[in-house]
Formats: structure tokens, sequence, C-alpha cells
């Protein structure tokens, strides 16, 4: 059995300039990422508009799937599926440049990346010094994971809102959101 060979993040950043896909890097690892099912495409669109309203008052900012995301204290590169940055947003020098400072991180769920953004995809984020919001977005039902540290804290709060009557206190932008609006459109016989 063969072994993996690693490459390093300056040919990672010069494979990705060049491809044609999307790949994250992981410690010397390239991992592609798949295409979306409408759902998620849907529920995506949903979450920007919703977050956006929310985050403009608050001197916010959300980026969609294709900003690339630096975790530099796990030598890892990300594409989220949506990231908030509020005050000043920062970024590296890459070409072209990921962002190294949300606050609040999106991943809408697929039966292939559930475990993984749960649970190691979670803990790369947390070595993110601003990081202090995550949720995970259900595409088979009306669900949001609600993951949140206060700003100086180091424990997470969870909360596992369920159905159209739920409504999320969103932390970061200090503001409501309702599941109602983000699922409005959501055919689930179609998943």
């Amino acid at each position: 059995m063969g072994t993996a060979v690693k490459i390093s993040r300056e040919e990672y950043l010069i494979r990705e300039q060049q491809a044609h896909e999307k790949s994250e890097y992981r410690a010397g690892d390239i991992v592609a990422m798949a295409g979306a099912s409408p759902n998620h495409v849907e529920l995506m669109g949903a979450m920007t508009a919703e977050l956006r309203a929310l985050a403009r008052p608050r001197n916010c900012r959300v980026y969609a799937a294709d900003l690339r995301l630096q975790v530099e204290r796990a030598e890892s590169y990300t594409y989220p599926d949506l990231a908030v940055t509020c005050g000043t947003p920062q970024f590296n020098s890459d070409n072209p440049p990921a962002l190294l400072n949300p606050v609040l991180i999106v991943e809408i769920l697929s039966p292939t990346t559930g475990a993984y953004d749960r649970n190691e995809k979670f803990a790369t984020y947390r070595l993110i010094p601003s990081f202090r919001e995550y949720l995970l977005v259900s595409q088979d039902e009306v669900r949001i994971e609600h993951y949140w540290r206060e700003p100086e804290a180091s424990v997470w709060q969870f909360e596992d809102l369920r159905g159209p009557a739920a409504v999320l206190r969103v932390q970061t932008l200090e503001a409501d959101l309702s599941l109602a609006r983000v699922y409005e459109l959501i055919d689930f016989s179609a998943a």
C-alpha cells in the first residue's frame, strides 16, 4: 500500500490558481470539492440574503463560497459556504487573497460532508482567534445547528433549532434569523 505524497502550501496555491474546480488544503493534503445540490445552492442564497440584511447595519460583510479562508494555525485553506466579518476584513498576501478573520461561518450540510463539518472542520475553525459563531444548515429538514461563544470566552454554547417557527439569535450580529424565511423555497421532496 502506497503512502500519499504531501504537497507544500506554495504548490497548493499554484495548483489552485490553475485549477478549474476548487479544492481545500489540509496540512499537505488536497481535498477536491464536489458540486452542490439544488437545495444546497438555494439555502446558500437564502442565508446570504438574510445574513447580509442583518450584517449591513453592523459594519459586517458576508462572503459566499468562492472566497478562500486560511486557518494559519492548522496549515489549512477551506471554502466555507459563507463567512462573515465585522469591522475591517483581513486578507493574506496570496493571489487571490484568503480571508483571515471571520467571526461567523456557515456550512450547508450534505450527506458526504456532515460529519466532517461538525467535527474536524469545526475544530479547525476554532483555531481562528476571531471566530465566534458557527451555523450548520440542514438540507434535509428545517434545522440549523448553532454554536457560539462569547468574545473572550473559550466555552462553546450549542442550540439545535428545528421547524419553521424557530428563530435563531445570531450572536455576532445581535439580530434574529427566521428559519421560515431561510427555508421558504426549499423543496424537500427534490433532495
